[in-house]
């Protein structure tokens, strides 16, 4: 694969972590020819110029940058995700990249949280996909109610444009979000595999690896990666780690590598792009749980395996406890 379109959806409180996702990209991916794109919210002068000086240290990228307040993606009453609409944004790529797509092949979507650690090149073994996704580490039966074949994590997307068109992907979410009886706990995931689910077809999870595969031993990753409890199964894993891809700062009860803590795997990796980007970044702080968890390892691991085996209504108390500790609504209804 010698080029290769890559989507950011980013506002500016999660600019530094971007552009060392970004740094990780071009250093790690082995792509000669790159064309990076940023939906971007709430920038300021400052933050336009943060990413020039990344870009100036690689003249062979090029970027473009599409301000979301440009585009009324209000109107379709999608519930916020942490209080913006800028992880909607990239359910109208091509509204919004309307310009670029006709130079377009493929494009590959990237949440701000994602770490490159390897070649991406092999990528183009999956360029016929309408879709590419990675299986979510989700417990199976937290999705029953949507009636989907697999629920796939949308952090990472390879999307083939021209079958993304004749496919009328575009017309398929916009009737799901129209729909007004579906229930969304992760509203533009929720709806790219609802209404996507007949075009998504599966990535290895090596291009998604989350903090959940590298957190436990052998025996303990066994127990949590059962394949009749979740969509990711152990052996899935085991292969994923002999080659990594990318690695997604997700989960861990929101503990996440850029934070100071000691219990995140992925820490050394994100940290070390994070502070090229910016030097003075400052970690986050840890709430008064997510210190208790980070101070005890073990509880938190044995706490995560107990949950894949508890009861789904223990695991809904858990996660709206969690998700409410994070001011996020666990429940959310369209309008």
């Amino acid at each position: 694969m010698k080029k290769l379109d890559v989507l950011y959806t980013c506002d500016n409180r999660y600019l530094d972590i971007m552009l060392g996702s970004i740094i990780s990209l071009i250093s790690n991916s082995q792509i000669e020819n790159l064309c990076i794109h940023i939906i971007s919210a709430n920038y300021r002068k400052e933050d336009y110029q943060k990413i020039d000086r990344v870009f100036q240290n690689h003249p062979n990228v090029t970027y473009h940058i599409y301000p979301l307040e440009c585009y009324n993606i209000e109107k379709y009453q999608i519930p916020n995700w942490r209080d913006t609409q800028i992880a909607n944004a990239r359910l109208f790529f091509t509204d919004i990249m309307k310009d670029q797509l006709p130079s377009m092949d493929h494009l590959l979507y990237l949440d701000s949280d994602t770490n490159v650690v390897g070649d991406l090149s092999s990528l183009q073994d999956f360029e016929n996909m309408t879709i590419g996704a990675c299986k979510d580490v989700i417990i199976l039966k937290a999705l029953e109610k949507y009636h989907v074949p697999m629920y796939y994590n949308s952090g990472v997307l390879l999307i083939n444009i021209d079958r993304w068109m004749e496919e009328e992907c575009d017309k398929r979410l916009l009737e799901e979000i129209h729909n007004p009886h579906t229930e969304l706990n992760y509203p533009d995931q929720d709806i790219i595999n609802i209404a996507l689910k007949d075009n998504i077809q599966p990535l290895p999870i090596q291009f998604n690896l989350t903090p959940y595969e590298y957190l436990f031993n052998s025996f303990e990753r066994r127990l949590f990666f059962n394949p009749k409890v979740r969509y990711r199964s152990y052996q899935e894993v085991e292969e994923a780690l002999e080659n990594p891809k990318i690695y997604h700062g997700c989960g861990l009860a929101s503990i996440k590598p850029w934070s100071n803590n000691k219990v995140n795997p992925f820490n050394e990796a994100f940290m070390k792009t994070i502070l090229e980007a910016n030097p003075d970044f400052e970690m986050e702080r840890l709430s008064e749980f997510q210190r208790l968890l980070d101070n005890h390892p073990l509880l938190l691991r044995k706490s995560l395996i107990l949950r894949t085996y508890a009861p789904q209504f223990l695991n809904d108390l858990v996660s709206e406890f969690s998700m409410k500790k994070q001011g996020i609504s666990s429940k959310q209804y369209r309008k």
